[in-house]
This record gives structure tokens, C-alpha cells and sequence, in this order.
């Protein structure tokens, strides 16, 4: 074991590349040859660093005001502070997965980049125990989330996401995580009252999720949820109200809905009720599924609704209509053909007495 004296109080290192390591802490940032252990051989930068990580010759590293990037050669300072508000905070880690998303840790959740752009936000919001993150572990497709609040494995797919929290409840030494490291399938979580491992593969044996529909209401009326009546197209306002049983989840569920005629996309809520308003004509099918706090997802549960087709958007309605249109335009023809021939009827009945009175006095002389 060596020993090096030095005026830096370490809070992070990253290897920079096979002889150099990038040292952040209290004085700075260094830049240390590790094969020449007797001094720093550059300082590259004078902030107080709280969490450093290298990629070719940009070196990114954290502090209490947000994100920086120093350029090399030049050492050129580059704040993401100045671009987004999220990144403004403090930034305690940062970490980059196997697809080239650089994951960095703030007390505003978690955030992912790349082309030093925001791509993803994970916060509280979105599942995590907690938006103040501590610690970062990336581990094939999982990302492991230490925050003040517990621990999480989170798991990327897509524009989905799905968080499994672990919590004192679970057998956390403490909620504060301040670091994680994953061996295989062992999972380390460095906490304020120690360390706690486990085996990543081991599921609760007893834990369930079974969901259930507690009540349906069809414009303020509770209706029979095995039996549901037509909706009526200008008022079909409804309510369902439904529950995950998972006692040892905690109320920690997450629920999942759409409707398969109109969504491919799965939508998430963590409330236990629904509202559907003004649905179009058709029939449609409700699904529903949840997910506890162990990843455990319950059935699909499926509840049809039918919406009445009003009698102007019926496929009858239109021949129709343009019968009774073409009906109404003969008749009016008729009828004005009529009016005509009356009156011409009238005309030359007059023409003709007229006729008649002006042969009258031929006559008599």
C-alpha cells in the first residue's frame, strides 16, 4: 500500500486512461500519474469537485452550482448551468451505461445526456424514492439510484421505465445510500449505518399483486361492473375506482392503463382511480395491470365499454338522407310544376272568356 501527502481532500476519482487518473476534490482538479505516485503531476482546474468522469479529452465533473465540462487541450470551462435548470443544482455522481448515456446525479433526480443534451429525467415523479440523488451504479441494462430516501433499480425500455424501490422497510441499513457497487449478482449499498448486500436474482416468495375493480360509475351512477350498459354519445362521463393487494408493497404500486383502440402506449399512474370522458362512438377495451414494489406485475385486467353511435353518424343515415334530400327536391318540383300549370290553366281560361265576350257583339250586329 502507498501513501501520497497532498493539500486535495479526495471526493472522486476516474481514470482517465491507462497512466493518468483525474482526481477531484476540495483544491481542485488534478490530473495524477499513477505510475509516478510521488506528486500531481497537473491541475486543470480550481473548483471545488465533488464527482469527475473522462471521456477522450473532455473531462466532466460536478459540483454544489451544477455541471461543467473542461476541454482539453486549453482547459476551456464549459457550464451546463447555463443551459438547463436542471442541471444547476448539485451533482454528487456521474456515470456512463453501455449505449453512451452519460447518467449524472443531482438533487434534481436523475439525468441522462449525451451530445452534452438532456435525453431522459428521472425524478420522484417517475418512481424514484426520492428526486434527491446520492450515487449512481450501472449495471448491464439496470441503473441502481442511491438517493435520502432509499435505493433503486431501474430499468430502461424505451419511453417506459420501470423502478423497484428498496427502503429500510426492506432491510436497508439506512435510507441515506451514498454509494453502490454491483459484484455478479451481489448488490452493495454503502449506507450511513452500513453496508447491505444482497442477491439481485433472490424475489420475495411472499410477496403478490393481485388487482381488483372496486367500483364503476357511469355519469355519477354506479353501474354494475360485469354488466355494463351502453354509454350514451353526449354524455358518457366514467369512473372506476380499483386496488392492487400487495401487503408488502407498502401502497408502493404502479398501475398501468390504456385503451387498446386508441393507445399502443401503456400510460402510468399511481392513483387508484380513473376518469373517461366524452369517448367517441365504438366500442373500446379498457386494460389495466399493476406493478408492486418487488417488480411483480398482477393480471391484465380488461373492462369493455360500447358508446352509442348517434342516428346522424349511423351508416343508414346517409343513403337516407339523400333519399328524403332527393324526395324533398320532387316534391318541391312537383309541386312548383303544379303551381305553374295552374296558372297557365288560368290564363288561358281568361284568354278564352275574353275571346268569347269580344265575339259577343259581332254577333248581334
Amino acid at each position: 500500500m502507498r501513501y501520497m501527502v497532498g493539500d486535495n481532500a479526495t471526493k472522486f476519482v476516474s481514470m482517465k486512461n491507462e497512466r493518468e487518473a483525474v482526481v477531484a476534490g476540495s483544491n481542485g482538479i488534478r490530473i495524477m500519474d499513477v505510475h509516478n505516485m510521488t506528486g500531481i503531476s497537473e491541475r486543470i482546474g480550481h473548483v471545488r469537485a465533488s464527482a469527475v468522469f473522462c471521456r477522450n479529452d473532455s473531462v466532466y465533473y460536478g459540483a454544489l452550482n451544477g455541471l461543467s465540462v473542461l476541454v482539453q487541450p486549453g482547459n476551456k470551462v464549459f457550464s451546463f448551468a447555463d443551459t438547463s435548470r436542471l442541471l444547476q443544482g448539485s451533482v454528487r455522481d456521474i456515470k456512463e451505461d453501455n449505449a453512451g448515456t452519460m447518467w449524472v446525479a443531482t438533487d434534481n433526480g436523475l439525468i441522462g445526456m449525451r451530445g452534452n443534451r438532456i435525453v431522459r429525467h428521472i425524478a420522484q415523479a417517475d418512481g424514484l424514492t426520492s428526486s434527491n440523488v446520492r450515487c449512481i451504479e450501472v449495471s448491464d441494462s439496470l441503473l441502481w439510484v442511491g438517493t435520502d430516501k432509499g435505493m433503486n433499480r431501474v430499468v430502461l425500455g424505451g419511453s417506459q421505465l420501470h423502478v423497484t424501490r428498496y427502503t429500510q422497510a426492506d432491510g436497508l441499513a439506512s435510507d441515506i445510500v451514498n454509494s453502490i457497487l454491483v459484484d455478479g449478482d451481489t448488490i452493495y449499498a454503502g449506507t450511513q449505518e452500513g453496508i447491505t448486500y444482497f442477491n439481485r436474482n433472490l424475489s420475495d416468495p411472499y410477496s403478490r399483486c393481485d388487482l381488483r375493480l372496486l367500483e364503476v360509475s357511469i355519469n355519477g351512477r354506479k353501474a354494475d361492473p360485469a354488466n355494463l350498459p351502453l354509454l350514451n354519445y353526449a354524455n358518457n362521463s366514467i369512473h372506476l375506482e380499483y386496488a392492487a393487494l400487495s401487503y408488502k408493497s407498502d401502497g408502493d404500486i404502479t398501475y398501468y392503463y390504456r385503451l387498446r383502440e386508441q393507445d399502443s402506449a401503456w400510460r402510468q399512474s399511481r392513483q387508484t382511480s380513473l376518469d373517461l370522458i366524452s369517448l367517441p362512438p365504438g366500442a373500446y377495451h379498457l386494460e389495466l395491470y399493476a406493478v408492486n414494489r418487488f417488480g411483480l406485475k398482477s393480471a391484465v385486467l380488461t373492462i369493455p365499454l360500447t358508446v352509442k353511435t348517434p342516428f346522424w353518424q349511423s351508416i343508414w343515415f346517409v343513403p337516407l338522407a339523400a333519399a328524403v334530400l332527393i324526395a324533398l327536391t320532387w316534391a318541391l318540383i312537383y309541386w312548383r310544376l303544379g303551381i305553374r300549370r295552374k296558372k297557365e290553366n288560368a290564363e288561358r281560361m281568361v284568354a278564352r272568356q275574353l275571346q268569347e265576350l269580344e265575339q259577343r257583339p259581332c254577333a248581334r250586329r
